[in-house]
């Protein structure tokens, strides 16, 4: 019986080294996941055709990598106009590729990530071109709005200008329901009158029903009512007498 139990308990404890093992295995396998970037992949025509085409309302130039927040303001206003695409490496004046250091796009790109709201539709890569890393980022145009930590953005021309409170609302349907709780507001203070007219009325009845019964309740404590009513107890007394001695004869 002892020698069962110490080879149950030596199989329960091999299962469950087991299992942290693999769980342990799991976890560092899905950090090194994270953490790992992929490495620039050759470019297609697609680059030499987008610096063809020039810097405009859907395409954005940057020489530099920018920092996470002008990032996410660029997805910003793409994503509220009609989308677009962003070069990074590249310089405008004189127009040529000048590269990045790919691993310091990838963390300024997820740093981005994190400061955007909404629900935008973008992509990132970094590849080469003449030789040169380049980050190539699309966004998609939204359906709804989206904003970044910095505010909410549209693409003017090839530049990013904030939206106005009113068009936000607007975007985001708050005016609509604003509109339609200012309708509601006559009808519930209406509601409200009614309520109140019949509470009062309660009232007023409650408050004659008091006084009638508190007037009862004096005439009841008058002086003649308690005369009245100790010459009924006299007059009992009288006949419950009369009724005794009846039977004792």
């Amino acid at each position: 019986m002892g020698h069962q139990r110490s080879h149950y308990m030596d199989q329960l404890t091999r299962s469950s080294a087991s299992f942290v093992f693999r769980l342990l295995r799991k976890q560092v396998n899905a950090h090194h996941k994270r953490i790992t970037l992929q490495p620039p992949r050759q470019a297609t025509v697609e680059i030499a055709e987008l610096l063809k085409r020039g810097e405009g309302p859907t395409l954005e130039f940057k020489s530099t990598v920018p920092s996470p927040s002008e990032i996410a303001r660029l997805v910003s206003s793409m994503s509220n106009t009609n989308g677009g695409t962003i070069l990074v490496g590249v310089a405008e004046t004189p127009m040529k590729v000048v590269g990045i250091d790919w691993a310091r796009f990838e963390k300024a790109v997820k740093l981005a990530q994190k400061q955007l709201h909404g629900s935008p539709q973008w992509t990132s890569q970094c590849v080469i071109h003449e030789g040169m890393n380049v980050g190539v980022i699309h966004v998609s145009q939204s359906t709804e709005l989206v904003g970044s930590d910095a505010g909410y953005f549209e693409r003017n021309g090839d530049r990013d200008t904030p939206i106005g409170a009113e068009q936000i609302a607007r975007k985001l349907g708050v005016f609509a329901g604003l509109h339609e709780t200012l309708h509601a507001i006559p009808e519930a203070i209406e509601g409200m009158t009614r309520s109140n007219e019949d509470l009062r009325a309660s009232n007023e009845s409650l408050t004659q029903k008091t006084h009638a019964l508190t007037a009862a309740l004096d005439r009841a404590n008058s002086w003649k009512m308690k005369l009245f009513w100790a010459a009924v107890g006299a007059l009992c007394t009288s006949l419950s007498r009369w009724c005794l001695e009846l039977v004792a004869s």
